[in-house]
């Protein structure tokens, strides 16, 4: 029986209780409730019979009394249909009976063991009928207990069906109950499933009753907790096996000792390092190693202070098994029971032989040039900071130098940056064999050099050596068959006359050699305090035009450019302009050459061609096509992106034709880099824009590079245009640059027209093209569309005929000739002096020998001999010539008071001259095919 029971479920033992205990206690309810039943049907039957003899006893009262049998037989039979009555009887005094008796009896439907333990029997009862003290028979009644039987069995079936249903129906909720109940238990069994296959991180979702969340919280704690232990028990594992494998193959050495410091172990690092085997090491002490560098007490120190601290980190020289010592890196690490005794000792190190040989190689990179193998900017700062030191105690005069080469870029430019590298690597070389054993010489970048004299004497010894360096480098330097020339130009200030700190005499240094560059070069300057005073004042002035840009205080004039001939404006040239508050409008004389060289020379110039451009966009609108000529700095047009930059501003004006934009730079700049103002300037064409070259004749270009300058325009600067007419070498310079752009099939235009006579003898040389204060003065931009409308040009120009001969170019010149040569003459009649034939340059004295007289006896002549005018000149001509040569003659003899007066008729024979060539020049004008027959 128990082991029936310990098979059963907890489900089947509850059920099996509970159906016992409900079973046992319904029945119990049921016999309760039947005997009850039973009971009050028995004592309801009792009171039946008693009810009935009562009835029946009144019912024949009265027929009794009067003997009237028929009636009491009727009332007999009456009642035996009523109630439960099997049968009843009334006897009379004299034995005489009547009775009736139920004719159909209800059958028994409740079993017999039912009746039996009901125990409801059928009642019987007899009573003397008594009237007024007399006798008259007995009444007997017998009720049947069939009926009541039936009830009562009917009863108990339906509350025995009662029953089953409820029995029936506790045990579903019992063993739904049960089985909600209890399903966390499964949830248990699938969790402790999946511990058994070691998913340690499985977990039960807390659920049930309280009891049972109680028990999966348990249990997923103690999940936690194996996890846990798994997890550090696989971790510990993880790490002996890193660890082991660490020990193996670590690139460092790892050596264990026990306490007294014997060897217990080493890894293969150890063996590679050393060179000793792991049985060559165990049960030796470190001192193996011993490189003999380090004496005991280093020795002792170290182990103090692992004694201390219980570490040791740091470097130290050993020795390898084949004698030779390395450096390492060794870390050392006491290690320690739970009572704080050490057991053993773990040694970490490493060979940092390489690393050593890298940091002296890094200590070099860091501290040297590594093309001239120099000292570079920081060792320099490191042997200023030193040299002022000493210096400074000593009281000897220290000398810091700026040098910087010139012609490096041509150089460099012309043969290559390796030929370049060349070059700077010889130079330094002569530098260092240049200077005083105590010197340093030092390379800032590119081909700029420090040097520092330090115990200088006296300026005499300083200059001894600058004079050495500046010889030294200007040497020729010969590199692959290749001739190469540099100078150098040297800045030097000194200590303790300049400042006290190192990065103001470098910096005084460095514009002390600017004006080296300034002095011509291949020179040394000393720093000047005043120039340093307007450097100051130069930054402070570029501030003030960054914040002028930021408020919008600059602004774009246009000045015309004209065909003078023509009568047409062929477009404008843009000049900037700064509207300040204070000082009004300033001219970019006023304020662009402080920014030379500055960031704010880029920041403007763009601001300039994107004004200009945005000023074309509204014009080409509003119809008018105007091309606009724009200036670019130096620095600016120096630029690698320059070209990329111009076309992003080009790309903001998408409907503006882009070969209406030229941009004009000096012809100074572009000598001093033609390589790259080449490059430019074809990059800048390839975008569409043209390129004029401003200010020619001043940078005396040859005619190489103006071949190699493939510029569309060349402008005469306006400094030989405007004194044209008084000076004979500026009109010769304006003569050979037209020529020279008819060479080279070059626009030419002049700057600076200012009278109608330049401008006529421009037309008559060749150039119709101008510009200046003669035709128009720089104009706002709403002011030029109304000045192109109006203007029309002199009509002189007009009316001027086809460009005059090269030769005729002579008669330009003979006016201005004629009065520079009698204003000398009048120089020295004044000053008292006689005026040989070597001082009287404009013309000589004799005739024949001026130009105009060589032009007028030549080519002239047989251009012009037979016209009326051309021939009137020859008598006035030998008569200037002739007053002259008195005149010299007077002063020769010391008869100053005579020439005076005679320089009175020399004066006026020259104007009379003057006339008689204006009158030629007319007619010539007026038809120049007039003397081509004579």
């Amino acid at each position: 029986m128990r082991g029936i029971w310990a098979r059963l479920t907890l489900i089947a033992r509850v059920m099996l209780c509970a159906s016992l205990a409900l079973s046992l206690a319904g029945s119990s309810l049921l016999l309760l409730a039947t005997s009850k039943e039973a009971d009050f049907l028995h004592t309801h039957l009792e009171e039946h019979l008693t009810s009935e003899m009562e009835a029946v006893s009144l019912a024949i009262s009265e027929w009794a009394v009067i003997g009237d049998y028929a009636n009491i037989k009727q009332v007999l039979q009456l009642r035996i249909k009523y109630g439960n009555i099997q049968h009843i009887a009334w006897t009379n005094a004299r034995g005489r009976q009547l009775s009736a008796s139920a004719k159909a009896i209800p059958a028994l439907r409740a079993p017999g063991w039912f009746v039996r333990c009901a125990n409801i029997l059928s009642p019987q009862a007899s009573r003397a009928l008594v009237i007024g003290g007399r006798d008259y028979g007995q009444v007997s009644i017998e009720m049947t207990a069939t009926p009541y039987q039936n009830r009562l069995w009917e009863e108990f079936l339906r509350n025995l069906a009662i029953l089953g249903l409820a029995l029936g129906l506790d045990l579903i909720v019992i063993l739904l109950i049960l089985k909600n109940g209890l399903r966390p238990l499964a949830a248990l069994k699938q969790g402790a499933s999946t511990l058994e296959r070691g998913e340690m991180a499985s977990r039960i979702a807390p659920q049930g009753s309280p009891e049972l969340v109680h028990v999966i919280q348990a249990f997923n704690r103690m999940a936690a907790a194996l996890e846990t232990a798994q997890d550090s028990l696989r971790q510990k594992a993880e790490q002996r096996t890193l660890a082991a494998s660490v020990f193996e193959n670590a690139l460092n050495a790892i050596i264990i000792t026990d306490a007294q410091k014997r060897i217990l172990e080493v890894n293969p690092a150890f063996t590679r390092i050393t060179g000793y085997s792991r049985a060559e090491a165990l049960g030796q002490t470190p001192h193996l190693l011993a490189s003999g560098r380090h004496d005991p007490g280093f020795y002792a120190a170290m182990w103090a202070e692992i004694k201390n601290t219980g570490q040791w980190r740091g470097e130290i020289w050993n020795r390898h098994k084949n004698g030779k010592i390395y450096p390492e890196d060794l870390a050392i690490v006491a290690v320690r029971d739970e009572e704080g005794a050490v057991t053993s000792y773990l040694g970490i190190f490493s060979d940092i032989s390489q690393v050593k040989e890298q940091e002296a190689q890094l200590q070099h990179l860091a501290h040297y040039d590594s093309l001239t193998g120099l000292p570079n900017r920081a060792l320099l700062a490191d042997r200023l900071k030193v040299a002022l030191a000493q210096a400074g105690r000593s009281g000897e005069r220290l000398a810091v130098c700026y040098l910087d080469l010139d012609g490096f870029k041509p150089v460099n430019d012309t043969w290559g940056h390796a030929t370049g590298d060349r070059l700077l690597e010889e130079v330094a070389g002569r530098l260092r064999e240049a200077v005083r054993g105590g010197d340093s010489v030092a390379r800032l970048g590119g081909d700029e050099f420090a040097l520092l004299l330090a115990k200088l004497t006296d300026m005499e010894e300083c200059e001894l050596v600058l004079s050495r360096l500046l010889q030294s480098v200007a040497r020729p330097i010969f590199l692959d068959g290749a001739t190469l020339a540099v100078t150098a130009s040297i800045g030097i200030t000194f200590f303790p006359d300049d400042g006290a700190d190192a990065d103001t005499l470098l910096r005084h240094a460095d514009q002390a050699m600017y004006l080296a560059k300034e002095a011509g070069r291949n020179c040394y300057q000393l720093f000047d305090s005043h120039h340093d005073q307007a450097a100051r004042e130069r930054r402070a002035f570029v501030l003030q035009m960054e914040t002028a840009l930021e408020q919008d205080e600059f602004c774009l004039y246009y000045q015309p450019k004209v065909d003078m001939r023509a009568g047409t404006v062929i477009g404008a040239e843009a000049l900037i302009r700064w509207r300040h508050p204070e000082q009004g409008l300033i001219e970019p004389a006023g304020f662009l050459s402080q920014m030379a060289g500055s960031a704010l020379e880029i920041r403007l110039g763009e601001w300039v061609i994107d004004t200009a451009l945005t000023q074309m966009d509204a014009w080409h609108a509003a119809g008018l096509d105007l091309p606009v000529a724009v200036n670019i700095a130096p620095q600016h047009l120096a630029r690698s992106d320059f070209a990329f930059r111009l076309k992003e501003l080009l790309d903001q004006h998408p409907g503006l034709p882009v070969n209406r934009l030229e941009l004009e730079v000096l012809e100074s700049v572009a000598l001093d880099d033609l390589e790259h103002v080449s490059r430019l300037i074809e990059d800048c064409r390839k975008i569409g824009v043209s390129f004029a070259l401003d200010n020619f004749g001043t940078g005396y270009s040859s005619l190489t590079c103006l071949k190699r300058l493939p510029v569309d325009l060349i402008k005469i600067d306006l400094s030989f245009v405007r004194d044209m007419l008084g000076n004979a070498e500026k009109l010769a310079i304006v003569e050979g640059v037209i020529g020279l752009a008819e060479a080279f099939h070059i626009s030419v235009i002049a700057e600076g027209v200012e009278t109608v006579a330049q401008g006529l003898s421009l037309i008559q040389l060749g150039c119709s093209l101008g510009q200046g204060y003669g035709i128009a003065r720089p104009m706002l931009a709403p002011d030029l569309p109304g000045w192109i409308a109006a203007w029309q040009p002199d009509l002189l120009w007009r009316q001027a005929p086809a460009t005059w001969s090269r030769d005729d170019a002579v008669l330009l010149g003979a006016e201005l000739d004629h009065r520079l040569w009698v204003g000398a003459m009048q120089a020295f009649v004044d000053g008292g002096q006689s005026v040989g034939q070597a001082e009287l340059k404009f013309p000589p004295l004799n005739p024949l020998q001026c130009r105009f007289g060589r032009w007028y006896h030549g080519p002239g002549r047989l251009r012009y001999g037979g016209i009326a005018e051309f021939m009137a000149i020859d008598p006035l001509h030998q008569q200037v010539h002739a007053a002259g040569e008195a005149i010299s003659a007077l002063c020769r003899s010391g008869q100053i008071d005579e020439a005076q007066r005679r320089m009175v008729e020399l004066m006026a024979q020259r104007d009379e001259l003057i006339a008689q060539l204006h009158l030629l020049a007319r007619v010539i004008n007026a038809c120049p095919c007039k003397g081509e027959g004579a």
